[in-house]
């Protein structure tokens, strides 16, 4: 499987229904009258290989718009940080659930603006991974996946 693989016909449906609901574009453009709005993408299954860019034209598969600007950058791991032109969208993506093709699968969840609080929320954010894993072993030591890759025994 690569990139020529996908399929862009959601994607194109989905930016017509946005300019026909909001009357706005996909992507936020420099410049323009609309507040950027940062959202967060978990790769969670993925036939192709995974980076910013693979993960731009998944987002372009899903959402329209142009890869490019969606300014895609890897926080860790499987999960990116991008961006959309406004809240609308973001919260139109967040509605719409999970992307899921037979090339891969993507979670989204909301960053918040991407101002002063953002550090915290990237904090909240690998908390709330962290809580999802549980290391196990025969001494009964229980650590979260992130100390247990932090502090090697």
């Amino acid at each position: 499987m690569s990139l020529s693989d996908l399929k862009f016909e959601k994607g194109l449906s989905f930016e017509a229904y946005i300019w026909k609901q909001f009357g706005v574009p996909i992507n936020h453009f420099e410049g323009g009258k609309l507040k950027e709005f940062f959202l967060v993408a978990e790769v969670t299954r993925s036939k192709l290989r995974i980076n910013s860019d693979s993960v731009s034209l998944m987002l372009q598969s899903c959402f329209g718009g142009h890869a490019s600007r969606f300014k895609v950058s890897c926080l860790q791991n499987w999960s990116f940080k991008f961006s959309v032109s406004s809240k609308s969208v973001g919260f139109a993506i967040i509605k719409g659930g999970n992307c899921v093709n037979d090339l891969f699968s993507l979670g989204f969840f909301l960053w918040g603006n991407g101002g002063p609080d953002s550090r915290k929320e990237f904090r909240l954010y690998q908390q709330e991974l962290d809580q999802e894993w549980t290391v196990v072993n025969r001494s009964g030591d229980r650590r979260s996946y992130s100390e247990a890759v932090q502090t090697p025994r």
